[in-house]
């Protein structure tokens, strides 16, 4: 009987998860802000990173991909520690706080809110057997962006 009591409030609890993972799943992964983007400007990152994720946007062709943030709707970012009046200001002169290999961010340039956000696990460093290469990274961390703008069924 004891077992049943201490039992009951743990399948409570993981019934309103489940409910609450639906919810979640219904609403799609794609934000309203998210669906409104049609230009981009991608920031500068390390090791070119930049220039693999441009390519993969150009491929796709689903977003303009602008030089000039001016014209752009969003900022794609390797971090989310952007100033983003710097930017508007002078470009060349980004300055970011920090950055992690593997991460990307979709940033609303007139709220300056993250609005999508990934994170793919680069391989090791090649050194200690590791062998993805940025394009590789780079389509892995588009491929999810596609994922989550894909029309849902």
């Amino acid at each position: 009987m004891s077992a049943i009591v201490f039992r009951l409030p743990l399948v409570i609890i993981s019934i309103l998860l489940a409910a609450v993972v639906v919810t979640i799943s219904a609403q799609g992964p794609a934000s309203q802000n998210l669906l409104q983007v049609k230009t981009i400007y991608v920031a500068p990152m390390r090791g070119g990173m930049n220039h693999y994720l441009t390519t993969e946007l150009v491929q796709w062709g689903k977003f303009h991909i602008t030089l000039d943030p001016h014209q752009a709707d969003a900022l794609l970012s390797d971090s989310t520690k952007v100033d983003i009046e710097a930017i508007m200001n002078d470009p060349k002169k980004l300055q970011k706080a920090f950055s992690t290999r593997g991460t990307l961010f979709i940033i609303d340039l007139k709220t300056g809110q993250v609005i999508w956000g990934v994170y793919k696990k680069p391989s090791e460093p090649f050194i200690m057997g590791g062998d993805k290469s940025n394009p590789e990274l780079a389509h892995d961390m588009i491929a999810a962006l596609r994922k989550d703008l894909a029309p849902q069924k």
